[in-house]
Parts: C-alpha cells; sequence; structure tokens
C-alpha cells in the first residue's frame, strides 16, 4: 500500500483553505450563526484527518494495509462529505442573493 503522506496533509490544508474561504464568503463580516455551528465541526473533522494521517505512519511501519485503506477511505469520504455542503451551502446562498438584489433592483426602477 503506497500512501503518498505529503499529498494527504495537503489535501487536508486545502480542504481548511476551502472551508475559511466558504465561512468568509457567506459571513460577509459578520459571525453568521445559522452556520458557524457547521463550520466549526468541519474544522474538528480537519484536526481528526490529521490524526488519522499522522497514524498511517505507524501503520506503515507495522505493515498494517487494511487499517491503511480503512483511514484513508474515512479521510477522503469525510473531505467528499464537507466540500459537498459547502458547495451546496454557497450556492444555496447565491441563488438567494441573486433573488433579492434583483428584486432589489425591480423596485428601485
Amino acid at each position: 500500500m503506497s500512501v503518498n503522506l505529503e499529498n494527504l496533509l495537503k489535501s487536508i490544508d486545502k480542504l481548511e483553505e476551502a472551508i475559511y474561504s466558504a465561512e468568509l464568503k457567506l459571513s460577509q463580516g459578520k459571525k453568521n450563526s445559522k452556520y458557524a455551528s457547521r463550520f466549526d465541526s468541519y474544522r474538528r473533522i480537519c484536526d481528526m484527518q490529521r490524526r488519522f494521517s499522522e497514524e498511517i505512519f505507524y501503520l506503515k511501519a507495522i505493515n498494517n494495509k487494511d487499517e491503511i485503506v480503512r483511514r484513508v477511505g474515512l479521510i477522503n469520504g469525510l473531505s467528499a462529505m464537507i466540500l459537498d455542503d459547502i458547495r451546496n451551502i454557497t450556492t444555496q446562498n447565491e441563488q438567494i442573493r441573486n433573488k433579492y438584489s434583483y428584486q432589489d433592483t425591480y423596485n428601485m426602477n
């Protein structure tokens, strides 16, 4: 089982950047309580993914391939879940913003 741990950790870094970017986009400078707990849980999941990544070092040393595959699968699955949710949240908010922006423009004429 060949797992590139450096790439795995970089992917978690990118996930954390996506979380931070989405949080900034949605909050627009304000603390958005509607999503704050979600983003907090995403950050905790990233911490857990980092622990899983660190454990893979040990698992490689003892050649526990089944557990390595399990941990990589968990990391990938959690990342996909978070990214899908971020996409859904930002898309919904963009649609809402566009709807109200259009109405505001229409009412101003």
